[in-house]
């Protein structure tokens, strides 16, 4: 950028000095970046379609984790070799099987040790109450309890609407804010865009799991071990 040449003094020509002319425009300047800080805060919220999230804490049976670009909760390493992603629906039998059986042995045996990377994508079959339920656990995520409170969604299943506050208490969450999150469906849109992206991966049942570049559809305990050996091995691990 070229440097203005400075003038060199001259008579005042009126009864104004360049510091009272240039004023305005310092208090303009002022209050455009006062808008732009503000306007950053609120997106940070995770108002918009990307998701992005206000820095909170999760942690999950003793693992820290965080939010993805996208927006979406992890659990474990950023550098782990194996990224395993977890598509769900809180009215599917088999996933509510999953996550009360089988997914507190994968973090403990995969994910503590660094070897995997949890991640949960927000899905949903797209039945009203199965949106609902998702979007009641992207409002859970906003204050960094979405896995406490997706499993005590799938153990009080069925749940409806009613049971989302009660449940929100139970975990520990702002109830207030919890159901100021969930009546102004502050993340309805992101969702759409998520479930647009989760099919575009080829997820058309849940549960289903993309484990690096492979796709295992269903609760089978068995071949989502084997696949995540399968990755760590050719990961050299």
């Amino acid at each position: 950028m070229t440097k203005r040449k400075k003038s060199r003094p001259t008579a005042a020509r009126s009864g104004k000095s360049k510091g009272t002319e240039r004023r305005p425009l310092i208090i303009i300047g002022a209050v455009l970046i006062l808008a732009v800080v503000i306007g950053a805060g609120v997106w940070m919220l995770g108002s918009g379609p990307g998701e992005p999230r206000r820095e909170v804490e999760i942690v999950y049976h003793g693992i820290e984790g965080g939010f993805t670009g996208e927006g979406f909760p992890y659990l474990g390493s950023l550098e782990a070799p194996v990224v395993m992603m977890e598509f769900t629906d809180f009215n599917c039998s088999h996933c509510k099987a999953y996550n009360l059986e089988t997914e507190a042995g994968i973090l403990e045996d995969y994910v503590a040790s660094g070897e995997v990377r949890y991640v949960l994508h927000y899905y949903s079959s797209g039945y009203p109450q199965s949106l609902q339920a998702t979007e009641a656990v992207m409002c859970a995520a906003d204050q960094g309890l979405v896995f406490q409170f997706q499993r005590a969604l799938f153990e009080k299943s069925p749940a409806g609407r009613d049971d989302y506050a009660a449940l929100a208490s139970q975990v520990g969450l702002d109830e207030g804010e919890f159901t100021a999150c969930w009546d102004a469906g502050r993340h309805r849109a992101a969702l759409m865009d998520h479930i647009r992206a989760a099919r575009a991966m080829g997820v058309s049942g849940t549960p289903s799991f993309k484990i690096n570049d492979q796709l295992v559809v269903g609760h089978r305990p068995d071949e989502i071990r084997r696949v995540i050996e399968e990755e760590l091995a050719a990961a050299g691990q």
